[in-house]
């Protein structure tokens, strides 16, 4: 990440060859309803992609922490249709859930994902 033009606004770079590292799966969550008051999580078709997740700096943290949508880490993958906050990342037995999805600059080429680091993926 490098510094933009417009007063200090962050802009991101394409990623070099190998930065794209990890083997994340992206998942579905839905709430099926179960009875007459439970819920059941459904997770539905996984979509396994190279990724690079990195966590974010204390600043991003601190300002996201008081609007109430904890941002702890960021994602960049090729460019997938239909992501949406629905949308859940599993790594390394930790879940990510996705708080907010916009195509790198703009451009159908990346993705950049924000991520909140949700817990063991075992427990959920």
């Amino acid at each position: 990440m490098s510094k933009g033009s417009r007063a200090g606004a962050p802009t991101f770079s394409e990623p070099f060859a190998g930065e794209l590292s990890k083997r994340v799966q992206i998942r579905l969550c839905r709430d099926q309803p179960v009875g007459w008051s439970g819920v059941a999580e459904q997770r539905l078709d996984p979509i396994r992609r190279w990724a690079a997740l990195t966590p974010v700096g204390t600043a991003v943290w601190t300002a996201t922490a008081q609007t109430d949508e904890r941002i702890t880490h960021r994602c960049l993958l090729r460019y997938l249709d239909g992501i949406t906050n629905q949308h859940e990342i599993f790594y390394a037995g930790r879940v990510y859930r996705v708080r907010r999805v916009a195509p790198l600059r703009g451009e159908r080429q990346f993705l950049v994902l924000d991520l909140e680091e949700f817990g063991d993926g075992e427990l959920v």
